[in-house]
């Protein structure tokens, strides 16, 4: 296996990827109720995001595809995972300035536009079927009461998706899959913060992430997963959590934290 960087052609198998590795996440079940009622429509929102980050500055989206290296029994050339990594960083960062040089340009510009406007479009006249708009209305004002989890950070990589096949899941292609973000991090000394799933956040843990909060909110508390989760190699943000920090009530249920902010 290998990773390269993603192509408007990956586009069809990052689909398929998406729709089977999280069309159960608990998010998804609670934001999109009606998937399988309506898969045209949840597809179409896994495209039009896609598209969106081929177009926008500082996300970055690699793909994971099979080769000739692999097992005689394994498919060659097959995309079985992908990751979109975003910078986060203000303008006068030089890292800022190295990491948003990508998808800019009139065309790119031109693009991310048409994209913005088809999705207020269909927001604005709720033409996705396979979405609760009352429940986005009620996730979003919860959301912004809550809070910024990623607020005391100056500059970081967002880990936005990690979606690997389920027939791949085991095979390594996760750890992969997360080798560049470690190695900007490690480079640029700045570290990586996520929002995990249940699955995920036992490989994050494995890779040296800490839970620092949970992007829980009060309709929100019967889900397991959601652990903000920072991998703060130099500890330049965090602390290791000692004692009664260890636990937080979170809406009537205790959840474990690994650090916490200086």
């Amino acid at each position: 296996m290998h990773i390269r960087a993603v192509t408007h052609a990956d586009i069809p198998a990052i689909t398929d990827i998406g729709d089977t590795a999280f069309i159960d996440a608990e998010l998804n079940v609670y934001l999109y109720p009606y998937r399988r009622e309506f898969p045209e429509s949840w597809r179409a929102r896994m495209v039009r995001s896609t598209q969106l980050s081929l177009a926008k500055p500082g996300t970055h989206t690699f793909v994971c595809v099979t080769d000739d290296e692999d097992p005689t029994d394994w498919p060659r050339n097959q995309v079985v995972g992908y990751a979109r990594w975003d910078w986060n960083g203000p303008a006068d960062d030089p890292l800022t300035t190295k990491w948003r040089q990508n998808n800019t340009g009139f065309l790119k510009t031109v693009e991310r536009t048409v994209l913005d406007w088809q999705g207020r479009y269909i927001k604005y006249f709720r033409l996705d079927k396979s979405a609760s708009y009352e429940h986005h209305a009620v996730f979003e004002k919860e959301g912004a009461e809550a809070g910024n989890p990623y607020a005391p950070l100056k500059s970081f990589w967002l880990l936005e998706v990690l979606g690997v096949h389920p027939d791949w899941q085991g095979k390594g292609v996760g750890k992969k899959l997360m080798q560049w973000g470690l190695e900007r991090s490690d480079e640029d000394k700045v570290p990586i913060v996520l929002i995990a799933t249940t699955d995920g956040q036992r490989l994050y843990t494995k890779l040296g992430f800490d839970v620092v909060n949970w992007a829980t909110t009060r309709s929100f508390t019967w889900a397991e997963g959601g652990a903000v989760m920072i991998r703060d190699v130099d500890g330049t943000y965090t602390r290791k959590t000692t004692g009664e920090e260890a636990t937080k009530n979170f809406f009537g249920k205790q959840r474990p934290i690994g650090a916490v902010y200086k």
